[in-house]
């Protein structure tokens, strides 16, 4: 005996009784009675529906059956929930702790399902939540109908489709199973800040997921779409009418892209633009390599910030080290008359630092000029440094020429550890380990050095020198070689005032001139800058001349 028939003999049973109360009970009204069955642990069987409960009520005047901790079996789609409805209509509704899992791969979590038998569709109108483990996919949405078989998924009013690389929020969104294709509709983004569904059953707006996610460590991929169509076979992305997007700390702007999740690869085209913190490049096309670091921008790159203006051969931003390369035939210039010319440019956001390279970097500016090899700078401390060979000078005829000095453009101070010559229009002082700070004024070397005038007729050879920029006081002790056209003298504590052009070198002063045979002694030297140099007697001299400047 079937199940179904031992509901129908307590039905009859049930049936009896309310005869007996009704025709022979006592006169006392009993009012309406419902007509109810319930069944532990039921089996309800149809055409169209296998359902198995912990327990089943029957409303048997309203045709209507409800079913508890139920699982139901409709056409190979397996659903369960807390409660089952099935109406006189034959329509199922599932509501609480909804999961289900479909013949084509797809597990559903719902708080609300309602399956109709005459259109054979599940719709939901609260938050659900489907997931496809072989094509890798998530989807969300806070609307959801979708055919029995779910070949065909529609989503409305706020979706989610997710991926292991990011996420796809939009309006509205359709799924096609004989293509595997996902086409979204209306405000589409891309975001990898989306957060766990967490409990389906008290989500109360999928588009709430938005920017909750606690991993802040990951490069940080959104953007914003006009159309969106993403393949589940390929596991590519498609945008083909406009897009704006942040890719890690550069931007990516154009009108189509192909970008993949398994690979990470994409190929951005047509009006292409290239965004770096406030710099905006024209650019021909941008592509990433399949498991590649390194985002490839293809030029001539053109474009910059409202000061600098930037026009390259091709450039590159490394994902993992953060650095932007901006390489071949680099032509800098600013609106303050800045020029700069140079084969490749490297700028880390890590560590603030830049890198330039050239067979000859060139730069020129109103006030000043600079040639050099290499240059290394840091845009935090505003420390310039190269240990290769350089060459600056200013408007003035002031500069600085070697192979090997740290310049803080902040503070005007710097040191080289190697050999340097700082110079003016009249003089260089060539020496090492000079160290030079603005506050102060003071240039100190505690090396040898050599004084060579530009006209290259005198030097001055010594063990150290220390110079103060403000008074314009130099002072070298010890002993001092000059050569002054021709005619050596020899002394020692040398001091000299660079401003009123007088100075002083201690004896006894050695001198000679082989040239014009003559040698002799001083006592000292006064020295005055572009007029004489005076030996202080008692001299003695083979020959007595006045050396000039």
């Amino acid at each position: 005996m079937t199940k179904k028939k031992i509901i129908y003999i307590v039905l009859g049973v049930v049936a009896l009784v309310l005869v007996y109360f009704n025709y022979y009970g006592s006169d006392k009204e009993v009012g309406d009675i419902k007509k109810i069955v319930e069944t532990i642990n039921a089996v309800y069987e149809s055409d169209d529906y296998h359902v198995e409960a912990e327990k089943e009520i029957d409303y048997l005047d309203e045709k209507e059956s409800k079913f508890e901790k139920a699982k139901a079996i409709i056409q190979g789609m397996i659903l369960s929930g807390d409660n089952v409805f099935l109406d006189k209509d034959k329509n199922l509704t599932l509501d609480t702790n909804i999961l289900g899992i479909s013949p084509n791969g797809w597990e559903i979590k719902a708080s609300e399902l309602k399956f109709n038998k005459e259109t054979k569709e599940l719709v939901s109108t609260k938050p659900m939540y489907a997931k496809n483990e072989e094509k890798g996919v998530e989807i969300l949405a806070n609307k959801f109908k979708t055919t029995i078989s779910m070949d065909n998924i529609t989503l409305e009013d706020g979706v989610v489709i997710k991926n292991k690389l990011f996420s796809i929020l939009a309006d509205k969104a359709n799924y096609d199973n004989n293509t595997k294709i996902i086409t979204l509709e209306g405000n589409i983004k891309l975001s990898n800040r989306i957060g766990e569904v967490g409990d389906i059953n008290t989500l109360k707006d999928v588009k709430s997921l938005e920017n909750t996610s606690n991993n802040k460590k990951e490069k940080e991929i959104s953007g914003t779409f006009s159309k969106v169509y993403f393949n589940l076979n390929e596991r590519n992305l498609y945008a083909t009418d406009g897009f704006d997007m942040k890719y890690d700390e550069v931007g990516l702007k154009g009108k189509d892209i192909v970008l993949n999740e398994t690979t990470q690869s994409f190929k951005v085209t047509g009006d292409v633009k290239f965004t770096y913190q406030d710099y905006i490049f024209d650019v021909s096309y941008i592509e990433k390599e399949p498991n590649s670091d390194i985002i490839n921008v293809y030029g001539q790159i053109k474009g910059g910030n409202p000061i600098y203006s930037v026009l390259a051969d091709k450039g590159e931003y490394n994902i993992n080290d953060k650095k932007i390369r901006i390489f071949g035939n680099v032509d800098i210039t600013s609106t303050k008359g800045e020029k700069l010319n140079l084969d490749n440019f490297v700028y880390s956001s890590e560590t603030k630092e830049a890198d330039m390279y050239g067979n000859k970097i060139r730069y020129t500016s109103p006030t000043n000029n600079l040639e050099a090899e290499y240059i290394h700078y840091n845009t935090v401390t505003k420390e310039i440094t190269t240990d290769k060979p350089f060459d600056s000078w200013n408007e003035k005829g002031e500069g600085i020429t070697g192979t090997n000095i740290v310049y803080n453009l902040g503070t005007k101070d710097f040191y080289s550890k190697e050999n340097i010559t700082v110079k003016n229009k009249d003089y260089g002082l060539t020496t090492k380990n000079v160290t030079y700070k603005e506050e102060t004024g003071i240039l100190s070397a505690p090396e040898p050095y050599v004084i060579k005038s530009t006209d290259e007729t005198s030097t001055i050879n010594g063990k150290s020198i220390t110079y103060n920029k403000k008074t314009g006081e130099l002072t070298s002790p010890g002993e001092i070689i000059l050569n002054n056209k021709g005619t050596i003298m020899k002394g020692h504590d040398l001091v000299y005032n660079n401003i009123s052009g007088l100075g002083k070198l201690q004896g006894p002063i050695p001198f000679e001139n082989k040239e014009d045979k003559m040698s002799g002694t001083a006592k000292e030297i006064i020295i005055k800058k572009g007029d004489y140099v005076d030996l202080i007697g008692p001299i003695k001299v083979n020959k007595i001349q006045q050396i000039c400047l």
